[in-house]
This record gives C-alpha cells, structure tokens and sequence, in this order.
C-alpha cells in the first residue's frame, strides 16, 4: 500500500524527531549558596502514525512528555523559610520557530518547605520568565513538557532545544 500513498502522507512519513536537553545556570551569588540541580530529557518522534485521521490528514499537533521527564531540585538554602524563584528559558539549537514548548510543574516535590505556581503549562521562550517559587530546600520537584503546534507544514527535520532553569534566591 506505500506506493499508493498521497503525497501529504508520504511528507508525514518522514519521522521529524523533537529532543529537549535540560540544563542549569550558576546561581546568583548569595550567603545561601542556593543552588538548582536539573535531571531528565524528553525525545519526540513524530511520523504517520501522528496522523490525526490517517493518511491525507494533519498531525495530531500537541505531544506531552510524562510528568516526571524534568527533575529540579534547589538546595543550599539557609533554612525552611528562605524563599527562592525559578525561572525557566528556551537556547535553540537548530529549532523550528513554529514549534512551541510549554512546561508545568507537576509535583510539589520532597524537603522542608514548599512549592508554589507553575502548576499550569506556560510557554518556554527565549527569555528568561518566572516559572515557580519556593522556599527551603526541596529535591524532585516533577516538570512535565508539552510541544505544540505541530503539524504538516513544518519541514520534516530533527529540532533541539534546550530549556535551562535559573534559581534567584528572593528577600
């Protein structure tokens, strides 16, 4: 049946892999020391079988890592109560422009202390934005990502990016 395929098709044939790699920046000096340690990666494959409808159909156009594809945890704090903001930016390494990344924290984490915002999906630019507070030190807080807009007018190819997470420790 390959041979009978329309051209449309065979375009979304072609796999278009996705990969995000997760990294972190030093943080701002301070008598804490806080810190952020980044963990996980999330890799994508889109193809046909992405068809919304099967074959002369778009791609579904949305596709959501597991909940737990981003590990962050912030350490270093001088105690339950220092408070401290995450912020969360896109470094392209050969992207699409069409695509877009979302990203939300899905779990609360472990530690003493807490976590709070980000709990819906916000868009990753190339800028950095506020993503989610926090105070003392928490490990595992879970990240969930999202790719959207996806569909067959963008060029079968593989796109990367990076999204890196930045800890400033708040008054």
């Amino acid at each position: 049946m390959k041979g009978n395929r329309s051209p449309r098709a065979a375009r979304a044939s072609a796999v278009t892999a996705f990969a995000l790699a997760c990294s972190l920046l030093a943080p701002q000096a301070s008598l804490a020391e806080i810190s952020i340690t980044v963990s996980g990666s999330w890799t994508e494959f889109v193809d046909y079988a992405d068809l919304a409808g099967g074959a002369g159909t778009n791609l579904t156009g949305t596709f959501t890592s597991a909940s737990n594809a981003v590990m962050v945890t912030v350490s270093g704090t001088l105690n339950k109560t220092d408070a401290w903001e995450v912020s969360v930016k896109r470094i392209d390494t050969g992207w699409n422009p069409a695509l877009a990344i979302l990203a939300r924290r899905t779990s609360n984490g472990k530690g003493q202390g807490s976590v709070s915002g980000g709990t819906n999906f916000v868009q990753v630019t190339e800028t950095d934005s506020p993503f989610f507070t926090g105070n003392g030190n928490i490990k595992d807080i879970q990240v969930q990502l999202s790719l959207t807009n996806m569909s067959l007018s963008v060029q079968p190819a593989s796109y990367m990016t990076t999204i890196q997470f930045t800890v400033i420790d708040t008054p």
